[in-house]
């Protein structure tokens, strides 16, 4: 009668055979396309933070040339 491999060996068999997968090319690309995202939405926002000033800027010296 032939023994089952002991639990431990059986780990060790499964450790043994197992291939770590080579980095891929995708994962760099996912990488591109998240800093490309990040990129534009961060242009985005400070395109909006400085309209938002400007139209503030320009409403204050409209308001204030009126009351003159």
């Amino acid at each position: 009668m032939v023994s089952a491999p002991h639990r431990a060996q059986r780990k060790r068999l499964v450790i043994e055979d197992y291939q770590p997968p080579e980095d891929s090319p995708k994962k760099s690309k996912d990488y591109f396309f998240f800093a490309a995202f990040l990129a534009a939405f961060l242009a985005g926002f400070a395109a909006v933070a400085f309209f938002a000033a400007f139209f503030a800027a320009f409403f204050a010296t409209v308001r204030s040339s009126k009351q003159s």
